[in-house]
Order: structure tokens, then C-alpha cells, then sequence
């Protein structure tokens, strides 16, 4: 638990900081030794209780342990969802290859692990109101129509989720396409599960929707707060700036590979020119 914890409790969360993929990999070959020794010494008809006995109290401690940080994943969602990504990542393999290895274990381990699994895909419909409340909730934007700290926020915790496509692919899958919005009886999108759905392309429709989320939360507080027009074109403008920088400066320019998304920047940079 020390591990998940940041100096700064507004920093997202940083790859690796966390020690369970150690602890996870000690578990793994603490059983698969404990599962060879017990076929050397015990009937096959016995390997498989023999096995989960032997391995119930480590497994409880570790149960604990993914509670413990599930807590803090809740408290912290906006910037610790990716630690959630992470754990989802490590106890996923894990699971598979302990089953792999012994044919044992799966299911106490992925028990263990659906809370969090749980949490983490709270945080994508989470993230997206977040972009709105903070924008909306902002009194005053920049008097020289300059872009604002969040939009570079929003596009580093895209940027942030290339690290951890395995997972969110699975997550995302678990939610169907669209299932991170809130319901609308008027959307054509399905929101069913699909357990064969390309994660690549459920990746690339969170990150619109997420960019969707955050031109129109900024178009609707420009317009409030920039008494002229000209004025929130040039705001507009240079956070379209930002956004389209920072996908091609980064992961995101291979994860979002598509056509319709410069199309889309495009539209919304010459829509700020018109103003």
C-alpha cells in the first residue's frame, strides 16, 4: 500500500510505482513451486485440494491487499485510475498463467481482483464528468483568449492510457461501446457487450468522446465568459491547437490513427477562424 501512495496527491499515477507486479510475480512462483513439489509427492486426485489449501492463506492476504487498494483507487479515481489499469493488467496474467501452469486458482484470483476491476471501469464515464464540472465551474478564462491548463490535462491522461491498452481493452469491452456515457434513449450506440470487439477501436471512440466532451464544455464557457466573438474564436483555437499537438507529439498519433479525427479537429479549428 506505501507503494500506491504519491507525494503529490494530484499527480496521476506513475507506471510501475506500485510493487504489485513484484508481489504478483513472488506469488506465482511461490505456487507453481508449492504445485510441483505436491505432484512429486501426492496422487493426482489430490493435487488440486492439496494445492488450494496449501495456497488459501497467501491468497487471503493478497485479497486483503487488492481491497486495501481498491480503497484508495476509489478515493483517488481521477488520478489513480491507472493504477487500477495496472493491477487489472498484472493479476489478469496472473490468473492466466497460474492456470496455465497448475490448471488451478483462476477463479479465487479473478474474485479477488473484480472490485477493482469494477472501479477502474467507473473511472471512464468518471473522467468525462470531471471534464465537465471543472470547465463548467471555471469563473473567468484567460483575457487573451490562451487555452487553459485543463485541456493539457485531459490530453496527458489520453496519453497516459496508451500505457495500458491490454487492460483497457478488456474494461472497455466489459462496458460496450458507448458504455461509459450516460444513457440516451435518442443514441444509436450500442452499448452491448462484446467480448471479440477490437479494444483499438474502443480506445478510439472513448478518446472522441472524450475530445467531443471537452470542445463542447469549452465552446459553451467561451461563449459565457468572452464577451466578443472574435475573442473566443482565438480561444478555441489555440485549445485546438493544443490537442491536435499533443496527439501527434505522442502515442496517441498511432492509437488514433483514423480518418475522421484531423477531419474533426479541422472542422472545429475553421468553426473558432468564423468567429
Amino acid at each position: 500500500m506505501s507503494t500506491a501512495r504519491k507525494t503529490n496527491a494530484d499527480a496521476l499515477y506513475r507506471q510501475g510505482a506500485c510493487a504489485i507486479g513484484t508481489y504478483a510475480q513472488g506469488l506465482e512462483g511461490m505456487y507453481v513451486s508449492e504445485y510441483d513439489n505436491i505432484c512429486n509427492i501426492f496422487a493426482r486426485e489430490d493435487w488440486s485440494p492439496v494445492l488450494n489449501t496449501t495456497c488459501q492463506a497467501s491468497l487471503n492476504d493478497f485479497s486483503r491487499t487488492l481491497r486495501d487498494l481498491n480503497a484508495h483507487i476509489q478515493a483517488h479515481l481521477i488520478t489513480d485510475c491507472y493504477l487500477g489499469f495496472e493491477i487489472v493488467d498484472v493479476v489478469s496474467t496472473l490468473s492466466i498463467n497460474l492456470e496455465s501452469r497448475t490448471g488451478e486458482l483462476k477463479r479465487p484470483i479473478s474474485d479477488a481482483l473484480k472490485p477493482i476491476r469494477d472501479t477502474s471501469k467507473l473511472a471512464f464515464p468518471r473522467l468525462l464528468d470531471d471534464i465537465r464540472a471543472r470547465i463548467q465551474s471555471m469563473p473567468s478564462l484567460p483575457p487573451d483568449g490562451s487555452t487553459i491548463p485543463i485541456v493539457a490535462e485531459v490530453m496527458t491522461r489520453l496519453q497516459t492510457m496508451t500505457s495500458y491498452t491490454n487492460p483497457i481493452a478488456s474494461l472497455m469491452r466489459s462496458l460496450g461501446d458507448g458504455g461509459w456515457a450516460p444513457p440516451n434513449p435518442t443514441s444509436t450506440t450500442s452499448s452491448t457487450f462484446d467480448v471479440g470487439a477490437d479494444g483499438r477501436q474502443l480506445f478510439q471512440h472513448y478518446a472522441t468522446d472524450t475530445l467531443d466532451t471537452l470542445h463542447s464544455a469549452l465552446e459553451t464557457r467561451a461563449r459565457a465568459l468572452h464577451r466578443t466573438r472574435p475573442l473566443q474564436g482565438v480561444f478555441l483555437a489555440n485549445c485546438v491547437a493544443v490537442v491536435d499537438r499533443s496527439i501527434r507529439q505522442s502515442e496517441l498519433s498511432r492509437e488514433l490513427e483514423h480518418p475522421s479525427l484531423p477531419a474533426k479537429l479541422g472542422g472545429w479549428r475553421r468553426a473558432a477562424e468564423k468567429l
